[in-house]
């Protein structure tokens, strides 16, 4: 396997003379373009009585400047079909925007605008208000949060590290607007931001655009550094939380080093060695990704069955923080084992260090996700902007090269811990011997084939240089497919499919993925399966094998079953504790009559998982996965030819059945005259959800259907129930609408989170506006902006190989033509107000709609 060499993009930089900091990471093939304005500012820069001060300024900065007023920054992005959004740290803030390459001049100029003028308008500051309440009441309703809120307030004293960003519900109550006009206009400067610009333009040319649109700003921004000094802890800090919730939690935190520390490649090190992975350097992606087998803390927890879940996590900071493990007990299990279980496990690696080839994996796994980070414009100019602004973009590569050369890490178990416990029918693909692609590397255009054995082939080029790979199979083994008395039986399949296959057993199988810098993951939905390879394009052969093998030759130890079936019990009653879930599944049972496959959840109930056995699992296997009507899409370079070569050669055993008939689709249910009610008490946010059945993917209506959910609540924060519910009248802090079209039919679903008194008043509005968009003509301009946004995001898809992945797979499952992403824009450009309007008539059907609640009744 060649060595992958983890490399910075190509890049300059200067300085203004007012302080502002630019860096250019020009991308020529990249068809979009990410700016992205990083402030040494964060909640570490706040103080008691103004916690959160840093996350309102956030949402402040989008509602108005001199020359983009409320509501015009959104809206100069989403027209062109951009998107736009911010987040904030302990020890930053970030907005970021990206846009198709020729609109690289629109999110430079808002920039420009804001960064040192935005308006804090009283009115506007007061209607935020309740959006920022609602938006920690929807956190508050997840244990986790609560948990991880408290154990920080453990593990310091003094510094500001010990509040979360989104602050002391009390301080978000009492904020005044002079309150946050005084900390921006204090911290919010040119000396503390920094100005990043990735993708497709040329540097010579716009870089005195940009010193023309910023040097005339003032120098400002007050020093962010903190100087107040956590005082060593004398001894264990212990917390208890009691709330509504399954099985109990446990998090244990410890004092860490700040990024600056020598020991820092220590911590990375023992984040992978104990959880999986790091958050600094995760493959593919930023945070974590899921299940890591070969880790210590899922061996010792999970394995064994004492955990359903467990992870650990060092989050690099300026000032020392907090290396954390999280652990979820499984059912029976009690706190105090569970917590015995993890400091067991690390005393352990304490007095022992990891073996040899711990060590080698664990650095082999940071530096394969080092060199897969950089792919695309949005996530080259995250990563260059986050190391800069915690140092410099040189960052990375000065902890790669230390960190590769550690020799041992070790870990004492320090007397300043602290922990918290929380006791709380079946249509026919599109087939085609060629395909009219043209230009072989368009990322909008398919090829495929149908083999003798009925596995369909496709094949989607990604532009010339990609480092990264995809395969994904999908099978006829939905969860509709799930017999009687057996419900969750797809889920536990698929679940399987990862846990061990071939000549490698479960662990075996992580190792070779960790050493290959790559993922094995399945997706279950009601009409199919899906199991998907990523990694280096290096590795695509291996990669393939490793896919074939989990398709076709897994192995399904009884061993592992039983741990498949503790995780979906505690996913069944993490459902039922949960209003977002909850309000999900009454709204289904309530549209759709039993037997009908949108009906189901997919993870069963506790009799009918407790009811599958192995030999369950192995025949829905034989059944759904290796039969016909198979269908494998492949992102990565080659022929057609050739990769029609290697699926011969890695799934050459693949049956050549019919594939199953799908199930006898009974008519939705009369929907009820009144919201159905769910009392949650102990919640503290209640969720609104309104939808019924909607249309199939491949129907002639879905454009119009699709462009009718744009505006009433889709991607583009133009839509309805944003700008009504959240801008106009702060009501919620989420409120969206989505259309799920499949190929037997589809789901709609309009939903806002909101807090108790505030839930008549939402309902309203979201009935509101869906009778709107199904009963009066949009007007012209509306309809312009939403459509052209919709647009417009093409280019933002495809800037990754994942984001294009997921198209060339949806233009396959469906049966679409190989151009039908090409022809998008044409398609929607055409579409008149008459014809949205019957298109969400269609798909948003309102008279088959029920209304759901589930939360706090007071």
């Amino acid at each position: 396997m060649a060595k992958l060499a983890p490399r910075l993009p190509g890049m300059s930089s200067f300085s203004l003379a007012n302080g502002l900091r630019v860096i250019l990471v020009p991308q020529p093939t990249s068809p979009t373009a990410s700016v992205w304005v990083w402030y040494r500012v964060g909640s570490k820069n706040e103080w008691p009585g103004v916690t959160g001060a840093s996350h309102w300024v956030e949402h402040m900065l989008f509602q108005g400047s001199p020359k983009y007023g409320k509501g015009a920054i959104d809206r100069a992005v989403i027209r062109v079909g951009g998107v736009l959004n911010a987040f904030t740290d302990t020890d930053f803030t970030a907005y970021f925007t990206t846009v198709p390459r020729d609109h690289l001049a629109v999110p430079l100029d808002i920039e420009s605008d804001r960064m040192t003028r935005a308006l804090i308008a009283p009115e506007e500051v007061e209607r935020e208000r309740t959006v920022i309440d609602s938006e920690r009441e929807g956190n508050e309703n997840w244990p986790e949060f609560r948990a991880d809120q408290e154990l920080h307030a453990l593990g310091f004293r003094r510094h500001p590290y010990r509040w979360d960003p989104l602050g002391y519900a009390e301080d978000i109550r009492s904020l005044t607007p002079a309150d946050l006009g005084s900390y921006y206009h204090r911290f919010y400067g040119t000396r503390n931001a920094t100005l990043v610009v990735v993708g497709g333009f040329a540097a010579d040319e716009w870089r005195p655009r940009i010193t023309e649109a910023f040097e005339g700003l003032p120098a400002g921004g007050d020093d962010p550094r903190v100087t107040i000094v956590e005082p060593p802890p004398t001894g264990e800090r212990r917390g208890y939380l009691h709330g509504p919730g399954t099985t109990p939690f446990v998090e244990i935190g410890w004092r860490s080093p700040a990024l600056s520390d020598p020991s820092t490649p220590a911590a990375i090190l023992l984040d992978v060695l104990l959880g999986g992975e790091t958050r600094m350097f995760a493959v593919g992606s930023w945070g974590r990704s899921g299940e890591h087998p070969s880790a210590r803390l899922y061996r010792r927890l999970v394995d064994p069955g004492l955990a359903v879940r467990a992870t650990s996590e060092w989050r690099p900071r300026v000032h020392p923080g907090l290396f954390t493990i999280f652990a979820q007990a499984a059912r029976g299990v009690s706190a105090t084992r569970l917590e015995k279980a993890i400091l067991d496990e690390v005393d352990r690696l304490a007095e022992r260090g990891p073996t040899r080839v711990e060590l080698r994996e664990a650095k082999g796994k940071v530096e394969r996700g080092a060199a897969l980070a950089y792919e695309g414009a949005t996530r080259t100019a995250f990563r260059v902007g986050y190391f800069a602004v915690l140092d410099s973009p040189e960052l990375e590569q000065r902890l790669l090269r230390q960190l590769m050369a550690t020799p041992v890490a070790r870990w004492s178990r320090s007397p300043g811990s602290c922990s918290l416990r929380n006791a709380a029918s079946w249509s026919t693909i599109h087939r085609t011997r060629r395909s009219p692609v043209g230009d072989r590397t368009d990322p909008l255009l398919i090829e495929g084939t149908t083999r003798p054995d009925g596995l369909e082939v496709v094949r989607h080029a990604p532009p010339p240089g990609t480092a990264s790979f995809s395969a994904t199979y999908v099978g006829p083994a939905g969860f509709a497919f799930d017999p009687d008395g057996r419900e969750g039986l797809a889920s536990i399949t698929s679940q399987l499919l990862t846990s061990g296959a071939g000549r490698w057993d479960r662990i075996a199988l992580a190792r070779e993925l960790d050493r290959l810098g790559a993922s094995l993951t399945t997706r279950s939905a009601p009409e199919s399966s899906e199991v998907t390879v990523w990694g280096p394009v290096s590795t695509s052969r291996r990669l393939m094998e490793l896919l074939s093998a989990a398709v076709l030759r897994p192995r399904f130890s009884p061993r592992d079953l039983e741990r498949v079936r503790r995780q979906l019990f505690e996913r069944q009653l993490q459902e039922e504790t949960q209003p977002d879930s909850r309000a999900e599944r009454e709204l289904f049972h309530t549209v759709f009559a039993a037997g009908h496959p949108y009906r189901l959840s997919g993870i069963g109930t506790r009799p009918s998982v407790r009811r599958v056995t192995r030999t369950d699992v192995v025949r829905f296997h034989r059944d759904h996965f290796t039969s016909g009507g198979g269908l494998i899409v492949v992102t990565g370079p080659g022929s057609l030819e050739a990769i029609c070569r290697e699926v011969r050669r890695t799934f050459a055993t693949f049956g050549r059945e019919a594939a199953p008939t799908p199930p006898v689709l009974s008519q939705p249910l009369p929907p009820p005259k009144r919201p159905v009610v769910i009392a949650m008490e102990g919640r503290s946010q209640v969720e609104v959800l309104v939808g019924g059945p909607s249309i199939a993917r491949a129907d002639e209506r879905y454009a119009a259907a699709f462009l009718a959910n744009e505006v009433l609540g889709g991607r583009s924060m133009l839509n309805r129930l944003f700008q009504r519910v959240r801008e106009a009248n702060g009501l919620a802090y989420h409120a969206s609408s989505e259309i799920e079209s499949m190929r037997w039919g589809g789901l709609w679903t309009a939903q806002a989170g909101t807090g108790p008194k505030r839930v008549a008043r939402v309902i309203q509005m979201v009935e509101e506006e869906i009778d709107r968009v199904s009963t009066e003509l949009i007007k012209s301009a509306e309809l312009d902006e939403i459509r052209e946004s919709a647009i417009g995001q093409i280019p933002l898809m495809i800037e990754t190989t994942a984001g294009a992945h997921e198209l060339a797979l949806d233009l396959a499952y469906h049966g679409l033509p190989p151009d039908f992403y090409r022809r998008w824009p044409a398609m929607l450009r055409a579409l008149t107000p008459s014809d949205v309007r019957r298109g969400a008539q269609a798909g948003l059907d309102r008279h088959r709609s029920a209304t759901v609640v589930a939360g706090p009744t007071k």
